[in-house]
């Protein structure tokens, strides 16, 4: 019987132990909402140049991490998806900043106050470089200096 029960508790135990590293290595990852700690504060010139001149070394400094771009807004669009997209520097070759829904909906006069070449400040998760630098989950920090 002793046998029984000291297997019994260990399954238990074993499980247990299973299933708290397979919730930390499944929880979500931190969004970067605007009460997210920021890693790096970068001009957007900075950043789309360290991703043309070595997009490998770039990548390990920014990919997947929470960052504050500062640049001249080129222009906003909207998505297929109905979000609110921000191009810094260029439209086609600089930051683009797919904003969060929840902040596009709660912030609307921020969004309609903004005009192309005006300097801004944006935070969000960088996900690496196709024709530009790509960020989501964005938030406008502060879009009059």
């Amino acid at each position: 019987m002793k046998k029984n029960n000291q297997f019994f508790n260990v399954i238990i135990c074993t499980l247990f132990i299973i299933s708290i590293i397979l919730s930390s290595q499944c929880s979500s990852p931190e969004k970067p909402g605007e009460d997210a700690s920021i890693k790096y504060k970068i001009e957007a010139a900075d950043l789309y140049d360290a991703f043309s001149k070595n997009e490998e070394e770039a990548n390990q400094k920014f990919l997947n991490r929470i960052i504050e771009v500062n640049g001249p807004l080129a222009s906003i669009h909207t998505d297929a998806k109905n979000n609110t997209v921000l191009f810094l520097l260029d439209d086609l070759f600089g930051i683009r900043c797919s904003l969060d829904s929840t902040y596009s909906a709660s912030n609307k006069e921020v969004l309609i106050g903004l005009s192309p070449g005006e300097n801004i400040r944006v935070k969000g998760k960088c996900n690496g470089l196709q024709t530009d630098v790509q960020l989501s989950e964005c938030v406008i920090l502060n879009s009059k200096e």
